[in-house]
């Protein structure tokens, strides 16, 4: 009787071991999605992240530039520009360089005053 208990142990955790692997072998090889993809945004999407780039709250503004960048959003780019000739903080011109580089007019950021 003992044999058979060692038997079941061994081939339960056998089970186990198989069912653990091909599900860390499965969540492992998931495709990565491509960063130059191209997101559609909506009209609102856009108006939200004009909002918040002329919001008082540092953060969002900060948050919206680097969205501004990331979805290369073209239509927020006279508002970039108007925010780095009037920028007096690092971080923000910092996020506001990169924004212009993604979308391609890096050489509008040699106009920010901390840079």
């Amino acid at each position: 009787m003992a044999t058979k208990n060692n038997r079941y142990r061994i081939g339960s955790r056998l089970v186990g071991l198989a069912i653990m692997t091909f599900f860390l072998m499965s969540c492992s090889f998931q495709p990565q999605t491509n960063s130059d993809q191209h997101v559609e945004l909506s009209e609102n999407a856009v108006t939200n992240v004009l909002n918040g780039m002329q919001s008082d709250n540092h953060g969002l503004k900060m948050s919206c530039v680097y969205f501004a960048g990331k979805y290369k959003i073209i239509e927020v780019s006279q508002n970039l520009i108007e925010e780095i000739q009037n920028s007096n903080y690092d971080e923000l011109c910092q996020m506001l360089a990169g924004a212009f580089m993604k979308l391609g007019m890096i050489h509008v950021a040699k106009n920010c005053k901390q840079l």
